[in-house]
């Protein structure tokens, strides 16, 4: 098959034509929708993204992109709709959403940067509902739509309040008062009902002082655990745990603190933490083994879309999140002995 499509998409969200989907060339070039958004229950706006791709015999995409710099973009004909779908495949609530403009957002996978940002301020809801997206061309009376069921988010067995609390952070984010990095620290987790993709972040603030004055503030992020896959089960409450080796985040601070050009009087002092466990739909989880795998065999990017009548992904993320006022005592000692050069002070 020669034909090509043509699609703008950011970073790896780039969706090709091939004989398994269902288009026909009837044309010199034939228009297709293209669908991105991850749908997340966490947000208070949901942002759905949708452009333009082109099936073209009779030139390549350079040559359009160069002639019809606007080709890619719609202006006002579509309708882009969400719809919560009940366990009976019956719609129960339909949202139209609203056309705008965003500078410098990004979704986490692809941009919403420029024209064709579409949003809604309706909350969506985690559990046994799926929630489908459609859009449709009013002037050509084209339709293409995806569902994803929505992810909740984990449950924090621990860290949790208090060295032997039995609380569960569930329904919110929680609060812990200090956290250890000093020694073996475990963390205990349900995993999330829908979701197949996991992640563990550690977000780090610190401050600068110079010859004893304030001066900055840095916040680093340690990839703790990278996306995994974990067997899709719709149902919650599998008992996960991942252990933080001893010392293993003050050798990440050593890698990503400039600490060799450090003027003499720099000092700094630790500030807050977090902990987030991200959960992700099997759709996501699928996309990005197949971006991963095509990366490593230096392949174009693999054929992959849910969206039927078009292309591109729809999928669903969640997030839990555990707030650490300060280190604990042993592990600001620990920082600050063992890593002089880093120049951390109390």
């Amino acid at each position: 098959m020669t034909a090509k499509i043509l699609s703008f998409l950011f970073i790896a969200l780039l969706f090709f034509f091939s004989c398994e989907n269902d288009f026909e060339v009837t044309g010199e070039r034939e228009e297709i929708m293209v669908i991105n958004t991850i749908l997340d229950p966490s947000q208070p706006v949901q942002y759905v993204k949708v452009t333009k791709a082109f099936l073209n015999k009779g030139s390549n995409a350079l040559e359009i992109a160069k002639n019809e710099p606007d080709s890619i973009y719609y202006s006002d004909e579509l309708e882009v709709s969400i719809s919560q779908i009940n366990t009976d495949g019956s719609i129960l609530k339909s949202y139209m959403l609203t056309k705008t403009t965003l500078e410098g957002r990004d979704s986490g996978l692809f941009s919403l940067k420029g024209n064709n940002i579409y949003s809604m301020t309706t909350p969506v809801f985690s559990g046994d509902y799926k929630y489908q997206v459609t859009v449709k061309n009013i002037k050509t009376g084209k339709t293409a739509y995806a569902i994803t069921p929505i992810i909740q988010s984990v449950c924090i067995r621990k860290p949790a309040k208090g060295p032997y609390s039995a609380e569960t952070h569930c329904t919110n984010d929680g609060e812990v008062d200090s956290i250890m990095f000093h020694s073996k620290s475990d963390v205990y987790y349900y995993t999330a009902k829908n979701a197949a993709l996991y992640e563990i972040l550690i977000d780090f603030t610190y401050h600068e002082y110079f010859q004893g004055d304030f001066f900055a503030t840095h916040k680093v992020r340690w990839n703790l655990l990278s996306p995994v896959h974990k067997d899709y089960n719709p149902n919650p409450a599998t008992y996960q745990t991942f252990t933080i080796p001893k010392d293993s985040f003050f050798i990440f601070l050593e890698s990503v603190i400039d600490y060799e050009s450090d003027t003499n009087g720099i000092q700094r002092k630790v500030g807050p933490v977090t902990l987030t466990i991200n959960s992700a739909s099997a759709d996501l989880e699928i996309y990005k083994q197949l971006i991963q795998t095509s990366k490593t065999l230096t392949q174009s990017t693999p054929d992959f879309t849910n969206v039927k009548g078009g292309l591109g992904l729809v999928a669903s993320r969640n997030h839990r999140t555990i707030h650490f006022k300060k280190f604990s005592k042993l592990s600001l000692d620990s920082l600050i002995l063992n890593y002089p050069e880093l120049k951390f002070i109390k």
